[in-house]
């Protein structure tokens, strides 16, 4: 490669040439015996896999009873379950997100103030960049060092995506996973884990808690894809089609590099990286590399679980990165319209099986899916289930909790409650709960969920409502799937909520 940055379509070539050469060197780190017993010597791997083995019974139980739901899916084995409880640990209990440090004297939030140069003993770590921060209360000093190094990362145990999918990957080599660390030139990083059970690579990102949603990044977070690469030590492999259903448009995005020397690039690569393989080992990577690719050339609609926002880093942050989605943190407030004030009466339905809102009250204005108009949702989802010609609005798939907050404000209309109907239709299984309440003052009311028209008066001369469903609890595998809201048929033109409110 040239010793000067050659310019044009020749820059992005040397561009990418420098990620493909730095990474594929870089993750040779968690192949070191000694930094995998490190973090074999953090992990709970006991209790882990006794998690692992016991949602495998109840998930195989649970398919035993429900064979027609698996549409010919591979069945899960019990490292697929380790890899869900490891993850499910490390964003729990092990690893933490920093936005910004408290700081070290009073504990009080920090404002950045610009790079500050590293320590040498920062740079041992891998921290060539180290942030700088100012204490908005006693004007302290704090620094914020980006550590690279995966065994310092086992100390501090927090950081930003980078320092996530970094530590995260070492843990997985070190359970005996098969793991790639990928980078996407959008600016994320996150892991990849081989599933001997379903034959393939499993997308998983440890700072969502998130597994097998590759498409999560396109169609939840809106971001626009355009390289995508996986690196282990034996290989790497563009795997940036896993992540979109939209390739003719992905396509016109990668500007940087032939494609054709693309490929030759990433071959130089891969020749350096098996030198030492042996002629079976080879093959059997060019066995799983045309699996792979086979996968590649079909597209799919997003999944459940795939059109959410991001949850890690603030709201701030994550605004400023333009990846909130449409179901996080919306900030929807439902005002009365003028024919709505006039009226003196509010009356709206939600229908699951249209994802839609009608305004009756409003000349029946239809407002299209469910995160329009809440205020706040996390971990949730809308399920459709094709086989069950059922929907309804449930917890994602990995989350032990959920909620999802309307507002109604009122203030502005000079107008204050007088009596509430409400009407909520919900279904719980097994062990599964959802709390609904409504609030406003300093008022609160438990709701019931059984389809049927509830009358408060409880709100009167109150100027705003908050309507929440917290959902918990469940058994197995598929606990999110125990706690439904707004549950109907595919075909049903009812609504399972529908709120009327009367003003004086």
């Amino acid at each position: 490669m040239a010793t000067a940055a050659p310019s044009g379509r020749g820059r992005g070539r040397a561009e990418i040439w420098n990620i493909l050469v730095t990474n594929s060197d870089r993750v040779n780190i968690y192949e070191d015996p000694t930094l995998q017993k490190q973090a074999r010597s953090c992990l709970p791997l006991v209790e882990l896999t006794k998690s692992a083995m016991h949602n495998h019974q109840k998930n195989n139980e649970t398919a035993a009873k429900k064979p027609q739901e698996r549409n010919g899916a591979k069945p899960m084995d019990v490292r697929d379950f380790l890899l869900f409880e490891t993850m499910k640990w490390f964003k729990e209990s092990f690893f933490t997100w920093t936005d910004s440090p408290r700081c070290s004297l009073c504990n009080s939030a920090t404002s950045p103030k610009g790079a500050v140069s590293p320590t040498p003993d920062d740079l041992k770590w891998g921290a060539s960049r180290v942030e700088g921060y100012t204490c908005l209360a006693c004007n302290k000093s704090e620094i914020f060092p980006r550590y690279n190094h995966p065994g310092k990362l086992l100390e501090t145990r927090t950081g930003r995506c980078g320092e996530w999918a970094n530590c995260f990957t070492l843990v997985c080599r070190a359970v005996g996973f098969q793991a790639r660390y990928i980078y996407d030139m959008t600016d994320h990083v996150w892991t990849e884990v081989y599933s001997e059970s379903q034959q393939r690579w499993l997308h998983c990102d440890p700072c969502e808690n998130c597994v097998d949603k590759p498409l999560l990044y396109e169609h939840g977070w809106g971001k626009r894809l355009s390289y995508v690469f996986a690196f282990s030590k034996d290989e790497v492999v563009d795997v940036t089609w896993r992540y979109s259903s939209k390739h003719a448009e992905l396509l016109s995005r990668r500007t940087k590099c032939d494609e054709f020397m693309l490929i030759r690039l990433i071959t130089a690569v891969n020749k350096r990286l098996q030198t030492s393989l042996t002629p079976d080992q080879i093959s059997s990577i060019q066995t799983r590399l045309i699996r792979e690719t086979v996968e590649f050339l079909s597209t799919r609609e997003a999944a459940d679980g795939e059109a959410v926002g991001r949850i890690s880093g603030s709201l701030d942050w994550r605004r400023s990165r333009m990846e909130v989605g449409s179901n996080c943190d919306t900030g929807a407030k439902i005002k009365l319209t003028n024919s709505e004030k006039i009226n003196k009466k509010f009356h709206m339905g939600y229908s699951a099986a249209r994802d839609e809102y009608v305004r009756y009250s409003d000349n029946e204005r239809v407002v299209k899916q469910w995160p329009s108009l809440v205020y706040k949702a996390e971990n949730v989802l809308r399920k459709v289930e094709h086989d069950w010609k059922m929907v309804y609005i449930a917890r994602t798939e990995t989350a032990d909790r959920s909620s999802i907050t309307w507002l109604f404000d009122f203030t502005e209309s000079g107008l204050s409650v007088d009596k509430i109907t409400i009407k909520i239709a919900t279904k719980t299984y097994e062990t599964g709960q959802i709390r609904l309440s409504m609030s406003g003052g300093s008022r609160v009311k438990l709701l019931t969920g059984d389809d049927e028209f509830q009358y408060l008066n409880d709100f009167q001369g109150v100027d705003s409502l908050i309507l929440s469903a917290e959902m918990s609890g469940g058994e197995g595998s598929v606990a999110w799937q125990h706690t439904q809201l707004f549950r109907q048929s595919i075909d049903s033109t009812v609504m399972p909520f529908e709120i009327t409110i009367d003003f004086k």
